[in-house]
């Protein structure tokens, strides 16, 4: 397999010469450039990416976990990340859980065999992690940041929603739509953001509904007076 010497030896050039056009960093006269480029082709010389990474200091790799690689819901995750990974000259490696067993270790695991791998920084998808798991990572957890999660030791690297509100106006919908028999399917009962949405659903309705049968005492308390009742009950 040629190396960037052997380039550099058939091009009539220095290494670094050679470096700079392989790199395309770097200011090369033109004529001097095409002999490079000739001598890349005609030796079939591919960079290596090991000796990239350890020229520029970074992998141009980021990597993702996410529980299991399968359903609807992690694909379209996947997807928009490679795209824009892809947009910054940046790629994208994968680790998975499969689903059972220690969902957590698996986490863990997957977390470090990214870092092994050089990746420059990584998205972690899990709920299985504990705070002391990131902290646990040292000074690595700063290149991390956590989608549908929060920690505390790096809340500003955290990216979530309010699934309690989230609950909570899928309540107040159906409810200003005149409904009133329901009906809930949840994610995983273990699922801290199934939990919270459920939560915030549950609350509305029975706030909701508690409102309403105060009104109504009201509303008879009211009319039982005017009809000149001296004591007026619900």
């Amino acid at each position: 397999m040629a190396t960037i010497k052997d380039v550099a030896r058939l091009a009539g050039v220095g290494l670094g010469t050679a470096s700079r056009v392989v790199s395309g960093k770097g200011s090369v006269a033109p004529a001097t450039a095409e002999r490079v480029r000739r001598a890349i082709k005609e030796l079939e010389f591919r960079p290596s990416h090991a000796a990239r990474t350890l020229n520029s200091g970074s992998s141009q790799m980021i990597g993702v976990y996410i529980p299991i690689l399968k359903g609807t819901f992690y694909t379209p995750i996947l997807q928009v990340i490679d795209m824009e990974l892809r947009a910054n000259g940046q790629h994208m490696v994968v680790a998975f859980g499969h689903g059972l067993g220690n969902v957590r270790q698996q986490a863990i695991e997957g977390i470090q065999f990214l870092l092994e791998r050089g990746c420059d920084g990584l998205i972690v998808i899990s709920d299985a992690l504990l705070d002391e798991d990131i902290e646990a990572l040292g000074p690595e957890n700063k290149y991390m940041v956590v989608l549908n999660r929060l920690y505390k030791d790096i809340k500003e690297q955290c990216f979530s929603v309010d699934h309690k509100q989230g609950g909570k106006l899928a309540a107040s919908t159906l409810l200003e739509q005149g409904h009133k028999k329901f009906a809930v399917i949840t994610g995983p009962s273990s699922a801290l953001d199934s939990i919270a949405r459920v939560s915030g659903f549950i609350n509305e309705l029975e706030k909701t509904i508690l409102m309403q049968v105060k009104c109504r005492c009201k509303k008879a308390i009211t009319l039982q007076k005017v009809a000149g009742q001296q004591q007026a009950h619900c």
